[in-house]
């Protein structure tokens, strides 16, 4: 390959690189807020190397939670919302029959993602912190 193609790709992998290292930079200070709400943060195995492209969070009411959230301009996301995210109806035009797998299904039901793009800061991640703490109870 050409020198510019390989330049091309170098840059391209130090921005890739540098994303990943503010979302796990991002996810740890989520997961240090957690423990500090004696909540347990994701599993996340020793041989596994997570990117956090989202952060997930169990809550016990997803909708009453995000309306306090929005309320407060808590950014939230809703990824994973089914079993088979995104489609949420006519799961058996994808050949998926509601309930075989009772562990999604669960999950779908209570799963919230918190952000960590770019634009989080560690001023966010404070405000998240509050919230959490002022809702510890929907959790």
């Amino acid at each position: 390959m050409g020198k510019c193609v390989n330049g091309l790709r170098r840059e391209k992998q130090w921005k890739i690189d540098k994303v990943i290292e503010h979302r796990r930079k991002i996810a740890s200070m989520y997961k240090t807020l957690l423990k500090e709400l004696n909540i347990e943060p994701p599993y996340e195995p020793e041989y596994a190397v997570h990117t956090y492209f989202k952060f997930p969070l169990l809550v016990k009411d997803r909708k009453k939670f995000f309306k306090e959230a929005e309320k407060e301009k808590i950014e939230l996301g809703d990824w994973f919302i089914s079993p088979i995210h995104p489609i949420t109806k006519n799961l058996e035009y994808w050949h998926y029959k509601w309930g075989v797998n009772p562990i999604a299904k669960f999950v779908s039901q209570y799963i919230i993602n918190l952000p960590t793009h770019e634009r989080i800061d560690e001023d966010f991640v404070n405000e998240v912190y509050d919230f959490l703490k002022r809702s510890r109870n929907a959790m």
